[in-house]
Order: structure tokens, then C-alpha cells, then sequence
């Protein structure tokens, strides 16, 4: 079950990591708890970056030590989706490419 204090664990991890791209996260917890949606967003309109192979598996590995797995989400109960405006551009999941 994902609570307040490990959503925002979870943020606080992924925020550190992204530091110095100038980003902005926010969570939300969905489904009574049972899935975390982090988004993340450019802190200067228009700003882009690229989400490499190695930034996937950081944050995987990042957020797999925040968050407890939980065997009833085969699929994972976390994402973490890029956001252009109001466009989600890229995502990274557990068990994701």
C-alpha cells in the first residue's frame, strides 16, 4: 500500500536524481493506494531532454529501493511519465524497455 510518507519519499528520490535537469515532480497516488504516478515536468517552458537507457534503469533502481514491490501489481505500482506542456512524452515503469 503506497501511503503519503512513501509517495513523497519516492518523490524526494526521484527529484535528487533529476536535480540538475530542472524539473518538477509531482505524485499522485491512485487507485487506493495501490499505484504511484510520478510526473515530470520541465521547470522552463520549452525545455526538452532525452530519457536514455541508462536514466531508465536509474530510476527503476531508484524508485525499486523507495517503494516496496507489491505482488498483487505484476505489472508494477509505479510510473513515472515526461511531460511537454500538457503532452506526456516518455514514461518509465518497473519491467519497462
Amino acid at each position: 500500500m503506497i501511503d503519503e510518507d512513501l509517495a513523497r519519499a519516492a518523490q524526494e528520490a526521484l527529484s535528487a536524481l533529476l536535480a540538475e535537469r530542472s524539473v518538477n515532480v509531482r505524485t499522485e497516488i491512485q487507485n487506493g493506494g495501490q499505484f504511484l504516478l510520478l510526473s515530470v515536468a520541465p521547470q522552463a517552458p520549452g525545455q526538452k531532454f532525452e530519457v536514455s537507457a541508462l536514466l531508465r534503469a536509474t530510476i527503476r533502481q531508484c524508485l525499486g529501493k523507495a517503494l516496496p514491490h507489491d505482488a498483487s501489481q505484476p505489472l508494477g505500482n509505479w510510473m513515472v511519465v515526461f511531460l511537454e506542456g500538457s503532452s506526456v512524452v516518455d514514461s518509465v515503469y518497473p519491467g519497462g524497455l
